[in-house]
């Protein structure tokens, strides 16, 4: 191409930019060909977006807006503040820096650009939870001086939020107050808005469980009669949780206050075609009532993300139709005219991601119809109800809220008392309800579709199974005890949503009130800040006004550049880098990075609720790890408190901030607010210092054998190691960090680890003297993937562990005396010994000699107070039992058929074997409450 025809292709991209706003001396465009989101060009001060990128263009135009305030105000902090303070940005919160730096410039914003601060106050989009909420109600407050409505939960805590008597501006004023430090406003930040969010998230938490396939609801299951196999007339496999739909109640008979289902129309679902090479997951469905369409379609309950893969139902004669619902139902075929009679048959499907059709089907007149709420419930919930339609809140947020609420309030109960109390009230049915304060899944998805329709939220009720039951390896459905939950509609996402307000039993209640006792609840927290006693703890995530995206890791980007030119330090290259990586840590960057990146995958592993610390709601691996580091720090810190008190608290000390210099030399204190850290007694408590997380691993070459989904039992045993080496080593340094917090001896994670061979070898691989290295870390991983033939010396391995630890006098008194916690997982497929070819063999009773001393070299481990535990894997691992069970504490040994099972029982072992940091840690919390 000449220049000529260059130069008009330039100025044909650039007519199709339309410019839609100004904003801090930046021209914002429009520009639909653009592949990228949003784009900044700092030398023409420009940003472009593409609208079709976003849900909407006003959202677009926010992005674009918010971009250029976080722009505006990096180039302000880069030309103002110290190099001390853009330390402080560099090495800070991501979320508060992020939040900081929105606000300061909606600050100067309002002073120079008024209408632009006031329609983006009207374009933020409603809030889809309470963490959101609060986020949105600091910008309001900084962009009208007020709050908008405030949930109930939340408007105490602002309320109650300082007021500055030498400035008398209140904490949010003070971080969008670009006079202020930067470094000042992060701590305001931190100290006061910051336990606000940890505490809306925690509401969040409440609530987030009741949304979703992994919420599990109460049933009666337990209280029957055991499932017996044969009673099961379809079923799923392989065994997958969740809502499987079988029938929609779309219509209220406020008469006999009842859900009913209008007919709906039905077409032959021919299903989805699937390649042959795809590695989609399928399910199979499998039923055994075919008998019964002789009387008429049976239904077949799938999951809402459910689609039939084509031509895989069977036998011929049959089809599948689908409702409008999105409700399946099994039929004869008019077409090929059989009446042989049908028993068995079966269909296979795949899971989807997204939203099916009929999930986005407009509601109907039945699932709109709605009833003043003053008709139907008492006074104090027509209040609440009013309170919840005036926030501006989402359809979801308020669907939470209220299911959340029913959960609270209302206990599960499977009774025909209950229920014939109820159909005799007429319209008092719900005013009843809620003096009895008890209600099963169908009254109390009922209750909770009457109030959404109330606030004008369509909603409905569906009919089917949440199956729980895992003891056959499939889903059993027809045959177990149904369940009902509740869709709504979502007018902003325009989608059907589930939630399911089902209550929980009267044990599952408690323990909820005990765990939210536990965290200090709202009205301790309350009362902290009123008294000024707020703990300042944890971390928020990036919700709300797109706060954390890739425009402010730019910023930091060019803080760190600012930075290392006002300290004459050159940018390094990325080869100097790597160089620096190598020579400090023994390991390349990608070496370390590959071992994060496998431990992520395992760290995603669910952990059930029964398993999990603190019996709270089902949390994954990784933040099972998290709240380990969390008891650490609290079982550990050094006893302190924070009171209010006027004081001048660094006399001597720079104030580079000028604004905050002449209040403080008026007042006499440092800080306008007046706060200080003091330290007050605490009873001590003795805790164990060290802690051994130790390993002997099954390297021999029938770990290569595959479970029944195909993978090899060492990939098995390498994720499993790994993840509790890396998470012990980031313990390690976590502690390290926190040095200064702690009390006495710092709390220490060691791992001494062996490993068995093939030709009757065994390798010690760490000592456990000392912690884990990284470069132990990357050997162990590459070492995992190797194998040898023949059998192992599990012996000589053991005897080596044992030999160690009575060469360490000083290790086994302070096992003895509580000062170290010392566990050994012993992990195996069960191919351990064979006496007569000395190759591997399952043959446990060509083994008794071997097995027998393996047993006595753990029982004198157990005695020292070694705590042993033994995982194999598969069922030919079940004389790991026999071996390595501890009668006076069962489930030291256990079988495991995949690593995702190891791993939850695993976990199990270890929270029970740091009972006494989990005690310690809720006796400081108590304590300081």
């Amino acid at each position: 191409m000449n220049e000529a025809g260059a130069r008009q292709v330039e100025v044909e991209s650039r007519t199709e930019r339309q410019q839609f706003a100004e904003v801090l001396g930046w021209q914002l465009f429009e520009d639909k060909g653009q592949s990228k989101k949003i784009s900044l060009n700092r030398q023409s001060r420009e940003v472009v977006i593409n609208p079709e990128l976003y849900p909407d263009s006003i959202r677009a135009q926010v992005a674009a807006a918010m971009a250029v305030m976080k722009e505006s105000e990096a180039e302000n902090i880069l030309r103002l503040e110290s190099k001390d303070e853009i330390r402080a940005i560099v090495e800070g919160d991501t979320v508060a820096v992020a939040d900081v730096m929105l606000w300061s410039s909606a600050g100067r914003l309002k002073e120079t650009e008024k209408q632009t601060l006031d329609a983006l106050l009207k374009s933020l989009s409603q809030t889809e939870s309470y963490t959101q909420e609060v986020k949105n109600a600091c910008f309001s407050y900084i962009a009208t001086g007020s709050y908008p409505n405030l949930s109930p939960e939340l408007k105490p805590f602002f309320d109650n939020l300082p007021i500055s008597r030498q400035t008398g501006q209140n904490p949010i004023s003070a971080i969008a107050d670009s006079a202020v430090a930067t470094e000042r406003r992060l701590e305001y930040y931190e100290r006061f808005i910051q336990p606000i969010i940890q505490q809306a998230k925690e509401l969040d938490r409440q609530l987030e469980d009741t949304m979703g396939e992994s919420f599990k609801p109460s049933t009666d299951d337990s209280e029957g009669e055991p499932l017996e196999e044969n009673e099961i007339l379809q079923r799923v496999s392989p065994f997958y949780g969740g809502y499987y739909r079988e029938r929609v109640l779309d219509a209220v008979d406020w008469e006999n206050m009842e859900m009913v289902a209008t007919p709906q129309p039905a077409e032959i679902d021919n299903g989805v075609e699937i390649e042959e090479a795809t590695e989609v997951k399928q399910y199979l469905f499998f039923g055994l009532d075919g008998k019964n369409l002789a009387q008429g379609p049976v239904s077949i309950p799938l999951l809402a993300r459910a689609r039939i893969i084509k031509d895989s139902l069977s036998p011929i004669g049959l089809v599948v139709k689908r409702d409008t619902k999105g409700i399946h139902f099994l039929s004869l075929d008019q077409k090929t005219g059989t009446n042989a009679p049908i028993g068995e048959y079966q269909l296979k499907f795949i899971l989807e991601p997204g939203i099916s059709d009929f999930m986005a089907a407009l509601p109907t007149e039945e699932e709109s119809s709605r009833v003043a709420p003053d008709v139907l419930f008492s006074p104090e919930t027509v209040e609440k109800l009013l309170e919840l339609e005036q926030l501006e809140i989402s359809d979801t947020a308020k669907a939470k809220r209220i299911a959340g609420q029913i959960r609270r309030e209302l206990t599960y109960v499977n009774d025909s008392q209950v229920g014939e109390a109820l159909k005799v009230a007429g319209r008092n049915y719900f005013k009843e309800l809620e003096s009895t304060e008890k209600a099963d899944c169908d009254v109390s998805n009922f209750y909770l579709i009457a109030q959404l329709r109330s606030i004008g939220i369509p909603a409905r009720m569906v009919r089917g199974y949440y199956p729980t039951d895992q003891r056959f390896g499939f889903t059993p459905l027809k045959g177990t005890t149904m369940h009902a939950w509740t869709e709504y509609w979502d007018a902003g996402a325009k989608c059907w949503k589930m939630i399911d307000a089902t209550p929980p039993k009267k044990e599952e209640e408690q323990e909820e009130g005990e765990k939210q006792e536990g965290s200090g609840g709202n009205q301790a927290m309350i009362a902290q800040q009123e008294e000024g006693k707020i703990s300042f703890e944890g971390e928020t995530d990036d919700e709300g006004l797109e706060l954390n995206d890739e425009q402010l890791e730019k910023f930091k980007e060019l803080f760190k550049q600012k930075y290392n030119e006002i300290t004459g330090r050159k940018d390094q290259t990325e080869q100097i880098r790597r160089d620096d990586f190598l020579k400090e840590y023994g390991i390349t960057p990608e070496e370390w990075e590959k071992i994060e990146r496998f431990v992520n995958s395992v760290d995603q592993t669910v952990i059930p609720k029964e398993y999990t610390i603190g019996r709270a709601d089902d949390s994954t691996l990784g933040e099972e790890w998290d709240k380990f580091f969390e008891m650490f720090l609290v079982a550990y810190r050094l006893p302190a408190k924070t009171e209010r008190t006027l004081t001048r608290q660094s006399l001597g000390d720079d104030l580079v901030d000028p604004s905050s210099t002449v209040t403080d030399l008026l007042a006499g204190s440092d800080d306008p607010f007046g706060f200080e850290r003091v330290k007050r007694g605490e009873q001590e408590i003795k805790l164990p210092i060290d802690f051994s997380n130790d390993f002997l691993l099954d390297l021999t070459s029938s770990m290569e054998a595959a479970d029944r989904y195909g993978n090899t039992l060492r990939e098995h045993q390498k994720r499993f190691v790994m993840e509790a080496l890396y998470h012990g080593w980031k313990i390690n340094q976590g502690i390290k960090n926190h040095e200064g917090e702690l009390q006495g001896e710092l709390p220490f994670i060691s791992n001494h680890l062996l490993s068995i061979h093939g030709n009757n070898q065994y390798r010690e691989l760490t000592s456990g003297q000392k912690e884990i290295a990284m470069t132990q870390l990357s050997e162990v991983m590459k070492l995992l993937d190797e194998t040898e033939q023949g059998a192992g010396n599990m012996i000589g391995a053991l005897e080596q562990y044992r030999n160690a630890l009575l060469a360490q006098p000083e290790v086994i008194q302070k096992i003895r005396s509580g000062q170290m916690v010392k566990t050994l997982t012993i992990l195996s497929d069960g191919n351990m010994w064979c006496s007569a070819c000395g190759k591997e063999s399952c043959s446990y009773s060509l083994s008794t000699e071997e097995a027998a001393k393996s047993k006595r070299l753990v029982e004198e481990l157990r005695r020292i107070g070694v705590i042993v535990n033994a995982i194999g894997f598969t069922g030919n691992s079940r004389h790991v039992i026999d071996i390595f069970d501890d009668k006076t504490d069962p489930g030291r040994a256990i079988v495991a058929d995949n690593v995702e099972q190891a791993v939850v029982m695993h976990h199990k072992q270890l929270v029970k074997s740091w009972q006494v940091i989990e005690k310690a840690a809720e006796y400081r919390q108590f304590s300081l409450a």
